[in-house]
């Protein structure tokens, strides 16, 4: 299903197109959702299908209380509350294995009748030789599944699709003068649409850079979209995503000898050496890197969202503010369960921090 992206001018514009083609997306057929950022987009689009990342905005859990665990992530139970809302059945789904609610969501999945194409990844904890190779099998069978062929050809055509989109996209985002609420729906926009629409549309923004002085670099794993929109109302600018499927994923795949003959290898290499989940083990080298990029930036200090039940990000808190306070980082930790229900709280902890930053 080919999208028409009309006239994209704005961040209301861009929230717009998102809401309506994430709908619409639902219905297609040739959608395959996803939901970890280990999963390999280039081999789903290489396979004839629209990769689609779902992120859902919702204010409470009406629905998933009576078919999930109360300590499941949050942001898994979003999305079983989106397909229960939309009595949503027969869909094609990859799940992994990246932490404990990806795995318990694969079985209620199934157990709910959610899926009609699914596979389930795995993907170790290390980078090593082996764990790449073990990492190429999967994604081989993956694509196996998918498309019934290894074909080396469209796999390389749309490594350098996502290749140039991510391109396209950092530029916008990294370097173009936009407000960061534009440059959030642009990045979810891209997890979204048909690569080749994304390459063709000419993005032309009509607001400049936004003036606030208070720009902030955010840390963590999945966050929902209003949260940036209710900090943005409180004058934060978040110009770094730091996050699951934030800026750091806008790497590219290198090509190398291995390119054209072994691209499954150069994807698996590719996803788990980049810079990735706070589920690796080597957590001490991803905190040198968020004080890296936090100094590059110039930001006024880090805000980390912390989702409730998020085991991973949850056992390296303490770790991640004791060596950003070694470094007089400014941090404010945020505990939310996807849904803003403590907003007062919320509202009432970040005005404390601005001020505390002045």
């Amino acid at each position: 299903m080919k999208q028409e992206f009309g006239d994209l001018s704005s961040y209301k514009d861009l929230k717009e197109f998102y809401e309506k083609n994430l709908d619409e997306s639902l219905k297609d057929e040739k959608s395959i959702f996803y939901f970890c950022s280990y999963v390999p987009v280039e081999v789903i689009y290489a396979s004839g299908f629209r990769p689609v990342r779902l992120n859902v905005n919702l204010e409470t859990f009406y629905l998933t209380d009576e078919v999930t665990p109360k300590y499941l992530c949050p942001y898994l139970k979003s999305i079983i509350e989106l397909f229960l809302k939309n009595n949503l059945k027969r869909k094609n789904i990859i799940f992994t294995d990246g932490c404990d609610s990806s795995r318990r969501v694969f079985e209620i999945f199934k157990e709910l009748s959610f899926v009609d194409k699914f596979y389930y990844l795995k993907i170790p904890f290390n980078e090593n030789p082996k764990d790449i190779e073990f990492f190429k099998d999967e994604i081989e069978k993956l694509y196996l599944l998918l498309n019934g062929k290894i074909d080396k050809e469209k796999l390389v055509n749309s490594i350098n699709l996502y290749n140039s989109g991510k391109k396209k996209l950092k530029e916008l985002v990294i370097s173009s003068q936009i407000d960061s609420l534009t440059k959030n729906y642009l990045n979810y926009i891209f997890q979204i649409v048909d690569i080749e629409d994304f390459l063709k549309q000419d993005f032309k923004f009509n607001n400049k850079d936004s003036e606030m002085k208070n720009r902030f670099y955010l840390f963590s794993t999945i966050f929902p979209l209003k949260f940036i929109e209710f900090a943005n109302s409180l004058g934060i600018s978040f110009d770094y995503d730091d996050t699951c499927f934030g800026y750091k994923n806008l790497s590219l795949i290198e090509e190398d000898s291995l390119f054209s003959e072994d691209p499954l290898f150069c994807i698996a290499k590719y996803y788990l050496k980049r810079e990735g989940c706070v589920r690796k083990r080597d957590f001490n080298s991803r905190i040198e890197s968020i004080i890296k990029n936090y100094k590059n930036g110039n930001y006024k200090g880090v805000i980390i969202y912390n989702l409730k039940y998020c085991d991973p990000l949850i056992f390296y808190l303490p770790l991640i503010k004791d060596r950003l306070s070694k470094e007089n980082i400014p941090t404010l930790i945020i505990d939310d369960d996807y849904t803003l229900g403590a907003k007062g709280q919320i509202r009432t902890r970040i005005e404390a921090f601005l001020e505390m930053v002045k």
